[in-house]
């Protein structure tokens, strides 16, 4: 079985994203999906749409893990040296490198990080750490940066692979 890690529930949040999500339905028997968030985090302004996204990934045959429970960072954690495919990191932008870091630390094979790498206030951390990532072939292999904006606002474009 395949297990794909997204940290974050983020954009899926936002009504219009949610409404479309709606008719989203994980049913791959070969596929697990983990999605995992920090409720300590919540705002009341989003508390309510991210308590209902959390049902709604029940309904989608997703598991939620709430990093803020102790018991189920436990869980999160012990994902780490689980056969864990891949993990998309789609949390704040000050959050990316942390996350990262916590998932090249396992036997993750894939790593997918959502552009920016961190926020303006800390480059002289991202330089740095991209740095420390080249010096090491095997992890920075395992790490990919991507543009969710992209992948949302252009899907109708068709791109022509590079071959």
């Amino acid at each position: 079985m395949k297990t794909l890690v997204i940290e974050g529930i983020g954009d899926i949040v936002n009504r219009a994203v949610a409404a479309a999500a709606e008719k989203l339905k994980i049913d791959l028997p070969e596929l697990r999906v983990i999605f995992t968030d920090q409720s300590q985090s919540w705002n009341d302004d989003i508390r309510t749409d991210r308590e209902n996204t959390v049902k709604s990934l029940k309904r989608w045959k997703a598991e939620f893990l709430d990093k803020s429970d102790k018991g189920q960072l436990e869980q999160y954690n012990a994902l780490l040296n689980a056969n864990v495919d891949a993990v998309l990191i789609e949390t704040p932008d000050r959050t990316h490198i942390e996350l990262a870091q916590h998932w090249l630390k396992g036997n993750c094979q894939w790593i997918y990080i959502e552009k920016p790498l961190t926020t303006h206030l800390r480059l002289d951390e991202a330089r740095q750490w991209v740095k420390t990532l080249k010096k090491n072939r095997s992890d920075s292999a395992r790490v990919l940066a991507f543009d969710h904006y992209r992948a949302r606002v252009h899907a109708h474009f068709r791109y022509r692979s590079e071959e």
